[in-house]
């Protein structure tokens, strides 16, 4: 029996993990069978992994087409890609990508249970941090938005934190150092979660310093104990260790990465160290300001304002908050959006710092006062259990209530923002594997343009380029032009005037283009593939294209295109 009750709560957290990763992954997919995973992010990061293995460091077309930069080293500089790069060459899918963030999310919840079950000794405690973080609204609603490295942070956070509170710093050190070869953000929200695991030495040490300058504050690093110098003394080598991350990493972002690929030198708002590198501006700060304080309000209150409970927890949310408050993109404050992931760091590390307060008032509900020590009433061990089960149930339903796994949200709006992640109808729509039967019909490496919902078909090619969404000008130029096509062109009907001018009129010049194939019953008004005429476009068509293949499209409009022209 003893045994069960041990392994009990971890056997009931593998469930939930298991559970998490399955619903995640279906409905992953599910986004893809109805052409909602875009060039914006899938695509970028396939394009990137695939090219690093095919001959171009981490090259991909997005954004290039937007910044002009010649690698994904230039937005993000991270070295995680390259393992990445290998596990997506072993097998080049989109599947490949949203299976392992999925993976990775749901066994975040693995070391948050160790890390609570050390800080509170409570087993029920640690499995409901641990549950709640897979029913955290904000985790569900990054998962489901397309691919992204902020879905590795969580799991590299909550491994470090439990390493360093169990002393095993040379181990932190080494998942440390993967979190900072994961993103670029990663050294800043390190040093700000060590002020929070040494804010009482630094209280200590600002107040001797107050009082009596050097010598006081000589005298309080005196005053640790032989452990207490051993852990202050590792805290500052993590700490060089992440600005000399940051700096590295921001330089390598910046003027280095034109030296060590061969680049031409860009101009990226990612680069350098002020403010303004950053697209921060005080100017921000009166720009919806409603959202982005009731959105860290809902943060917190899905979790019961639980990390509140020490304040100090507030420390490690300092450089998002900053960040989130000066930022002009909106959606850094919106469910569905991929930073959820960064949210989930502080307030989950702090959150088993909070539960102190609900134990100890749990703890009141079990014992009557006397003269002596509190002595224990038994019978209402079932009324602190009763009210633990209506606090975790109550978390759980108003995450559950305005999660993407509640149909109710669907079709694109979760709170306060148009989102991709609300996008899952849970019903695939018709078509998809045709729509795929038509990607395939273009040969490997062929130069193409593709729709920004159509990219992820195509993004196993280092001469794909996307059309941009919304239709914007291309900010720097494309390797076709009207004398030089892209040999296909692959559209949705909802994309199809984004498409660059030279092409929508080679599409319409006889003789220029012809019609592959097409889906009629497909997402975003169907998908239609053209190839330049003259090319090798054997083979049968698809969907509801007949004998669409080799038919000019300069007098005659197919059925396909019918609703291109409306």
């Amino acid at each position: 029996m003893e045994r069960w009750k041990r392994w009990a709560p971890l056997l009931v957290l593998a469930a939930a993990v298991v559970a998490y990763i399955a619903i995640a992954t279906q409905l992953s997919l599910l986004q893809c069978e109805e052409l909602h995973c875009r060039n914006w992010d899938l695509g970028i990061f396939q394009q990137s992994l695939w090219s690093t293995t095919h001959g171009k460091i981490l090259w991909e077309a997005g954004d290039y087409e937007y910044f002009g930069v010649d690698s994904f080293f230039q937005i993000h500089p991270s070295f995680i890609m390259f393992p990445l790069a290998v596990l997506y060459a072993w097998a080049p899918v989109p599947a490949t990508l949203l299976v392992f963030q999925a993976i990775v999310t749901g066994l975040a919840a693995v070391p948050l249970y160790f890390l609570t079950l050390k800080v509170t000794s409570s087993p029920k405690m640690a499995l409901m941090a641990g549950v709640l973080f897979l029913a955290w609204t904000p985790i569900l609603s990054s998962n489901l938005y397309d691919f992204h490295l902020e879905s590795m942070l969580p799991l590299e956070f909550f491994t470090f934190f439990y390493l360093w509170v169990s002393r095993r710093y040379w181990l932190a050190l080494a998942v440390g150092l993967v979190a900072i070869a994961t993103l670029e953000v990663t050294p800043v929200l390190l040093v700000f979660v060590l002020m929070f695991l040494y804010w009482d030495e630094l209280i200590r040490f600002g107040r001797g310093f107050w009082k009596h300058g050097w010598a006081g504050l000589r005298a309080s690093a005196q005053s640790l104990r032989p452990d207490e110098c051993r852990s202050v003394r590792w805290g500052l080598v993590m700490v060089g260790v992440s600005v000399a991350g940051y700096v590295f990493l921001r330089l390598l972002q910046g003027p280095f990465i034109n030296v060590v690929l061969g680049y031409a030198p860009t101009e990226v708002t990612t680069t350098g160290f002020t403010p303004g590198s950053f697209g921060l501006s005080v100017a921000e700060l009166g720009f919806h300001p409603t959202d982005r304080i009731v959105f860290w309000l809902l943060a917190y209150a899905l979790i019961g304002f639980l990390p509140l409970y020490r304040p100090s927890t507030v420390i490690m949310a300092v450089p998002w908050m900053a960040y989130t408050a000066f930022t002009p993109y909106g959606n850094m404050v919106h469910l569905g959006w991929q930073y959820g992931y960064i949210i989930a760091i502080p307030l989950f590390l702090g959150l088993p710092y909070g539960f102190a307060p609900l134990m100890g008032w749990l703890g009141r509900l079990e014992t009557v006062p006397s003269s002596g020590p509190p002595r224990p009433r038994p019978r209402l061990r079932l009324r602190r259990d009763v009210v633990l089960i209506v606090v975790f149930g109550w978390l759980l339903a108003a995450n559950l209530v305005i999660s993407p796994v509640d149909p109710a949200m669907q079709g694109g709006y979760g709170p306060f923002s148009p989102a991709p992640a609300y996008l899952v109808s849970y019903t695939p729509y018709p078509g998809y594997s045709e729509v795929q039967a038509l990607a395939d019909r273009i040969p490997p490496q062929a130069p193409v343009m593709a729709s920004d919902h159509l990219f992820p078909l195509v993004a196993n090619d280092v001469n794909a380029y996307a059309i941009l969404w919304p239709s914007v000008n291309h900010s720097y130029p494309l390797p076709f032009d009207a004398s030089h096509l892209p040999a296909y062109v692959f559209v949705t009907g909802a994309q199809f005037r984004a498409a660059p001018g030279f092409v929508l009129n080679g599409i319409w010049t006889p003789g220029t283009f012809v019609l592959v194939g097409y889906v009629s019953e497909a997402p975003y008004a169907g998908a239609c593939l053209f190839g330049l005429d003259g090319g090798s476009l054997t083979g049968p068509t698809y969907g509801d294209a007949g004998n669409a293949t080799g038919v000019g499209l300069g007098t005659s409009i197919p059925m396909c295109a019918e609703g291109y022209v409306s």
